[in-house]
Order: C-alpha cells, then structure tokens, then sequence
C-alpha cells in the first residue's frame, strides 16, 4: 500500500470504531437494568392491588438504594348491618351472651354501638379456624370509629396476635406480639412492639377511620389517611391462636364502629440499584398502592416521580401516575 492508502483504511477503521463505541455506550446497560428493575418492581405493586383488590407498598431506601414491594390480600371485611355479623369471606360473627349491639347511625347503613352494654361484650369472629389469617409477615386493618366520649377502651383484638386501643386523651395505641424461636428450637410467643399517635388525634362526634399497617419493615397508624405514629420493625408477628373481638374489654368504646377490613402480606419482593445508581433526593420515601391499582389519594395528591440518578448530571425519571400506572 502506499502512504496515502494506508493513511485512508486506517481513518476508515477509527470512523467505524467511534461509530461502535458510541452505539456500544448508548446502550449503557447499567442505565437500562436500573431502569427496568424499578419500573417492574412499581408495575408488580400495581398489578396486585389491582387483582387482589388491596393496598400495596413499594418502599425506596435512599440511602441502600434497596426497593422493596409489599402486597396484599383482604381476608376479611364485616360491615355490621344484621345479628348474622355477615363476613365476606364467609366467616360470620356472634354477639356472645350480649344481645344485639347494633345501631342504626353506622357509617355505611349499621353499626356497632357498646354504650349501655355489660363489660366484656364484644363481637367475636372465630378467625383463628382460617388459615387465610395469618400475620405472620404483617397486615393491614381498617376500622372507622365515631366515639361520643373519649375513653381508654379496647377496639379490636385478633388472639393473641394484635390489639387496638383508644386511651381517654383522644389518642390511638396499635400492639402486635412478636415470633420468637427459644433454645430449644420452639416457636413462643415474644415481646410486644408498639405504635401510639399523640393525644386528641380521635375527633369526638365524627367519623375517624383508623388504619394500622405493618409490612416487615415499620409498623405505622394512619387516622383519615394521614400517618401519625410509626415506629421500625422487621420481625414476624405470632400466630393467631384465638378469635377476632370487636370490643371485649373492660371498658368499652363509647359511640360507634363500622366498615372493618383485615388483609395480610401475601408477597413481598426486593431489588437493589446497581452501583453507582442513586435515587435522586426528590424520590418518595414510599409509593402507596390503594385496592384497584390506583394512587393512594390520602398519601399523593398528583403522580409520583421516581428519580434515578446516574452521576455526572445523568437523571432519568420513572412516573407514576394517579391511575397507579407506570411510564
């Protein structure tokens, strides 16, 4: 060859090399699993509210980069509107040795209604004969309250497992009994953890719907949607060994309760952001699912935007929108 030839295939081959490298960088395949994870993990949140028709979680740990989604199953709703405690799941409640305790002011149709009733009366559902209900790897339950006075009284109790109760500062305390395992190996029942909200969160003569999730990872009390107490956890909760109670204690709730849900954890999976990916600071802390796919209006009052930061002013964003869907 002479110069000039050599000079020529040898521009040539560095046009075509640059052209491969660059088409070779633009796949960034950090970027792309980064991207994919994320959006998968947030479709997966969606797609199992949607089916199962219960809230989901999808949690972003800003400082691990660790993304964890929670979803759900409703066991068990009771509305109270007849003696027959009708369940949906076809566990039905009884008024043992109580008489009737239904009121006409529920918040959809009937209620329950404990003023003028002896200590202990309660409504009790025999969950502990489900299988369907078990805490084990958390839960969610929903009660709305209209109390006429405030009082320390307890709402509900499933077994051994959960309680809710009221104290008479207006305030709201949520208790589960964690799973231990002994020297032997055998399973026992553990030390209690406890969530409480500050005094006066319950408004007298109006409905307060109350919310007590615990997914793993915080055991959290919500009032009208607004979260207000939470505390970390990351333990298993013991078995339900006993019957679900609406009210039972010695003192009893004043005023009205109504529209009960139970649901359980019936799956969670995890991902990690490659190295060198970080969520940007303006990344939720958590994205909330509500039953049927949608964005929890309580928790986001516009979509939501997942920031993905790949350093030197690379920023890709991943939006929720208030359908629950994923772009």
């Amino acid at each position: 060859m002479t110069l000039i030839e050599l000079m020529l295939v040898m521009g040539l081959l560095a046009v075509m090399m640059g052209i491969g490298l660059g088409a070779f960088a633009s796949l960034d395949p950090g970027r792309r699993a980064a991207l994919g994870q994320v959006t998968s993990l947030l479709r997966t949140a969606h797609n199992t509210a949607l089916a199962l028709g219960a809230p989901a979680r999808v949690t972003l740990d800003r400082d691990s980069g660790e993304i964890l989604t929670v979803g759900m199953r409703v066991v068990g709703t009771w509305h109270f509107e007849d003696e027959s405690l009708r369940g949906s799941d076809g566990i039905d409640g009884v008024f043992p040795g109580s008489g009737s305790l239904l009121d006409d002011e529920g918040f959809m149709g009937r209620g329950l209604s404990f003023d003028g009733a002896p200590a202990r009366a309660r409504a009790e559902f025999p969950v502990q004969d489900d299988p369907g209900f078990d805490l084990t790897d958390g839960f969610s339950l929903e009660i709305s309250y209209k109390p006429e006075s405030m009082v320390g009284a307890q709402l509900i109790e499933i077994g051994d497992s959960f309680q809710l109760q009221t104290s008479s500062s207006g305030g709201v305390t949520a208790v589960f009994y964690r799973r231990e395992v002994d020297a032997l190996g055998q399973r026992k029942q553990g030390a209690r953890v406890s969530v409480q909200t500050a005094a006066g969160v319950l408004r007298p003569d109006q409905w307060n719907h109350i919310r007590c999730v615990y997914d793993r990872r915080s055991f959290r009390i919500l009032i009208n949607g607004v979260p207000l107490g939470s505390t970390s956890a990351t333990v298993p909760v013991w078995d339900v060994e006993g019957p679900l109670l609406v009210g039972g204690g010695t003192t009893l709730p004043s005023g009205v309760l109504d529209r009960l849900v139970l649901a359980v954890v019936v799956g969670s999976e995890r991902g990690l952001l490659p190295l060198g990916v970080n969520f940007t600071a303006q990344t939720p802390a958590a994205v909330e699912f509500m039953a049927g796919g949608g964005l929890d209006p309580t928790v986001h009052q516009r979509p939501v935007e997942v920031g993905l930061d790949f350093g030197e002013g690379r920023v890709e964003i991943v939006r929720v929108n208030v359908y629950g869907t994923v772009e």
